[in-house]
């Protein structure tokens, strides 16, 4: 498991569409699970969503699961990317879990803050 944590400067949405943009068009394997949106009454919004991509160094596929959200005030993105393991002790992932989970910062880094 790998995780990222950083704040951006645009909304939710806005950088959810981006890292979802940026994974696809550059995968031919990735996709989205799934994703939702739940918007506030104050404006704020939260989003999430699950990204499934195949690795090829740890020989399968690994999710990406983020959240997005302003309701605590700046726009602050956390992703965990999990399931590189093999059976059922062995976890080693050949650093995929934290090349995918470093892909939210690599698409959003001109919005870091």
């Amino acid at each position: 498991m790998a995780t990222s944590d950083f704040n951006v400067s645009i909304s939710p949405s806005a950088a959810m569409n981006i890292i979802t943009d940026y994974i696809l068009n550059s995968s031919i394997s990735g996709e989205i699970i799934d994703s939702y949106s739940i918007p506030c009454n104050d404006g704020k919004e939260c989003c999430f969503a699950v990204i499934e991509k195949y690795y090829h160094r740890a020989g399968n596929r690994l999710t990406l699961s983020i959240v997005i959200s302003d309701i605590a005030g700046a726009t602050h993105v956390h992703a965990v990317a999990g399931g590189a393991g093999q059976g059922a002790f062995f976890k080693f992932s050949w650093y995929a879990e934290e090349a995918f989970s470093e892909a939210a910062e690599k698409a959003l880094k001109n919005y870091m803050i």
